[in-house]
């Protein structure tokens, strides 16, 4: 099967809830190419979507070496973070991302649905 493949599934399996599928069907994935982001974003989400912080946090900085463009996988550290309650942690990572990605709406929008319950 192609990679692409693995990560289509991936991705419906993560929409279906079912994380453990996911995660396998993402690892096919990086096993063809290791440097893969966007299984490694699905891995992560799916650790975090299980509550699995401390196992998301690596992947996602993994992720975000291989791809400092990924806007996505900022979010979800943010999103990590706060939901381990590292609220200032949390809005680093936000207000960094913006800074990278001034023109990206979704970063913003974002900021706001984290942000907001700091103030």
């Amino acid at each position: 099967m192609e990679q692409q493949q693995f990560i289509e599934r991936a991705h419906l399996l993560h929409q279906q809830k079912r994380y453990s599928d996911a995660i396998k069907q993402a690892g096919l994935a990086l096993q063809q190419d290791p440097e893969d982001d966007e299984a490694l974003i699905i891995i992560a989400h799916c650790k975090i979507d299980l509550q699995q912080y401390d196992d998301a946090l690596p992947i996602l900085q993994q992720c975000i070496h291989l791809n400092p463009e990924n806007d996505y996988a900022f979010y979800l550290m943010a999103f990590a973070y706060y939901q381990k309650d590292l609220y200032d942690k949390a809005m680093q990572f936000l207000n960094d991302a913006i800074a990278q990605f001034p023109y990206n709406a979704n970063v913003g929008f974002n900021n706001y649905d984290i942000g907001h319950n700091f103030n």
